[in-house]
């Protein structure tokens, strides 16, 4: 009996360790998700800064 409450401890506990590490993992998926958003923002962005100078250059041009 000893040896079974041993082994399903030893097994309870590794279920446990994998549960954190899937955890760590989506977490850190997370972030790189968040990180690769915000790039693309900022390039979103400073396309987007481009077209208003360019218009603004027009603008000038035609006035």
């Amino acid at each position: 009996m000893c040896l079974f409450l041993e082994s399903s401890l030893i097994i309870v506990t590794i279920h446990l360790n994998i549960v954190q590490l899937l955890h760590d993992v989506i977490f850190v998926v997370s972030i790189f998700r968040i990180i690769t958003e915000l790039e693309t923002l900022k390039e979103e962005a400073a396309e987007v800064q481009r077209k208003m100078e360019e218009t603004d250059t027009v603008m000038a041009e035609v006035d």
